[in-house]
Formats: C-alpha cells, sequence, structure tokens
C-alpha cells in the first residue's frame, strides 16, 4: 500500500543516519500484536519495502492510548553495510499540567534576531513553462510511453535546482539538477553517464547521482528496475550549459 514512514533523521553523507523517505512509495505494512514498553502498552506496526534492490525496514512501537509512536527502529544498508537506528521515548505524558509561560521565550537584552532566508518553489503545467523561467538547464529524459509528467517545480534559494516526476500505474522517476557540485560519494554501484563518473545507491528509493561541469544531476526511482534507471540517467546525460 502506498505510504510514507514516519519522519527519520536526514540521511548523511557517511551513511550513519537513515535514508530519505519520499510520498508514495510503496511499503509492506504488517500488524504483529501488541507490547508493553515502559509501562505503556503500544501496537507494534513493521514496515518493510518489497523491492530486492531496497533494504529498509522500520518498526515503529505505537501508543494504544495516544496513537503516537514511543519507540521507532530503523536498519538499513550503505555500502554492504547494516546499520540500525533507534529511537525511544520514556516517562512519556501526554496533555500534562503546566504551569503557564512554561514554554514562553524570554531573550534577553543583547540578544539578536536573524531570519534565514528560505528557498521558494514554484510548480509550472509543463516543462516549457519551466524551461522559460529558469536559469537552470532542464533535463530531457528520454522514458517509455507509460509514463507521463506529473510535477516540474523550480525551487530558487541559496541553491537553484529544477525538478520533474513522472509516474506511471507502478512506478515513479523523478529527475533533478542542482547548480552545485560535490565529489561523488561511495554508492553500492558505480556506472558512467556521459563519461563521467556516477554512484548508484539504494534505500526507499534507488537513486543515481552524477556531476556535469557546476551542475549535480539525480534520478531517482521506486518500483522499477536498475537497468531502467540507468538509462534515463543515460538519456539525460550532461546537457549542454
Amino acid at each position: 500500500m502506498p505510504v510514507e514512514p514516519l519522519p527519520v533523521v536526514p540521511g548523511d553523507r557517511g551513511g550513519m543516519s537513515p535514508p530519505h523517505t519520499v510520498p508514495n512509495t510503496t511499503y509492506d505494512i504488517r500488524y504483529t500484536g501488541t507490547e508493553t514498553l515502559n509501562g505503556r502498552e503500544a501496537y507494534v506496526i513493521n514496515i518493510t519495502s518489497p523491492d530486492e534492490d531496497i533494504s529498509y525496514q522500520q518498526t515503529l512501537w505505537i501508543d494504544t492510548e495516544w496513537l503516537y509512536p514511543i519507540q521507532r527502529q530503523t536498519t538499513w544498508v550503505h555500502n554492504e553495510v547494516e546499520r540500525e537506528l533507534t529511537t525511544t521515548y520514556t516517562d512519556v505524558h501526554v496533555t500534562p499540567e503546566l504551569p503557564k509561560g512554561t514554554f514562553r521565550f524570554e531573550p534577553g537584552p543583547n540578544t539578536t534576531f536573524e531570519t534565514p532566508a528560505t528557498p521558494t518553489v514554484r510548480q509550472y503545467d509543463s516543462i516549457g513553462e519551466l524551461r522559460s523561467d529558469t536559469t537552470v538547464t532542464v533535463p530531457t529524459p528520454e522514458l517509455p510511453m507509460s509514463y507521463e509528467l506529473t510535477t516540474a517545480t523550480r525551487t530558487e534559494g541559496q541553491v537553484h535546482s529544477v525538478g520533474l516526476q513522472y509516474v506511471n500505474e507502478t512506478s515513479s522517476i523523478s529527475i533533478s539538477a542542482y547548480n552545485f557540485t560535490y565529489p561523488p560519494e561511495n554508492g553500492e554501484t558505480e556506472v558512467t553517464i556521459d563519461g563521467r563518473q556516477a554512484v548508484l545507491s539504494f534505500g526507499p528509493t534507488v537513486m543515481l547521482s552524477w556531476n556535469c561541469e557546476r551542475y549535480r544531476y539525480t534520478v531517482r526511482a521506486t518500483g522499477t528496475t536498475r537497468q531502467q534507471l540507468i538509462a534515463v540517467g543515460q538519456s539525460v546525460g550532461c546537457p549542454a550549459t
């Protein structure tokens, strides 16, 4: 069934945090009964990916009274090494009586406030509209006829990027281009895209990434094969900028 597991700590380059999850990813969900955890009764839910290329599992302990997760255990594989992260909440109190002002923020006299710049995201009805309104080169991927464009976006902020998402009845493929690069990570599989080293990594989604001059490209997919993902990446290549 389509589901997005509960938020996890954002992934880092070292693979020490669980990878990102994305909406509309297919997972198998199984209820396995109840357990008592730190004096609280909890439903136990197992979430796994049926995709053989994705080694990901999450177990949730959900409080039976308040339906809030009081423990979460996530396992995944990075660079052929299995990793595990467990988050547990103890001494849980829901809607306790708290004095007024408990969470009132009272800054000191020398406090300064800064509002960070947040990126702006705009969605377009077509790739043509997106191309006419961005300085980032929009990829031109080649996909099977069954795929339909559902989203074309432009993000502007500290990093400028464009994104395209295609779906069919059983899978989705998204392509993104960013105006920055960084050295290739050590993925599980290395391939070549337009003469450049590319890295194929596996998690809740399969991701292919590579650098072209001053741009970085990524292709993510769910419900399709790695061969199809690589073919899409090779069709994108390194567009002229």
